[in-house]
């Protein structure tokens, strides 16, 4: 019964902390800075969220890959891996997420 608890109570903390990441102070709900992932600050990732985990992504971080011309910035380094066997699968996530933000917003 008290294992039952607390597996609970961890899944809501899960959701609850998975709400308020996604909800992003500045972002204004959207994962992808001001709903425009093409023309992010040059010299930087064009992402604020990693693609495959959506971990925080810094704009000047060493963990990324050049996909299409455009640099892909991740969570850790486990990500590019996962990123590489099917880029088009992560690029879309962006793409959709990008189009999700823009009609909200």
């Amino acid at each position: 019964m008290k294992s039952k608890i607390i597996v609970v109570f961890v899944g809501v903390l899960l959701v609850v902390g998975l709400a308020f990441n996604y909800a992003g102070a500045e972002g204004g709900g959207c994962p992808y800075s001001g709903g425009n992932v093409e023309t992010r600050a040059e010299g930087g990732v064009i992402n604020d969220v990693c693609p495959v985990m959506g971990g925080a992504v810094d704009k000047n971080t060493s963990i990324k890959v050049t996909y299409k011309g455009k640099e892909i910035g991740f969570c850790c380094a486990g990500c590019v891996s996962k990123f590489n066997a099917d880029p088009e699968k992560y690029m879309s996530k962006m793409a959709d997420t990008k189009k999700s933000c823009a009609v909200k917003g």
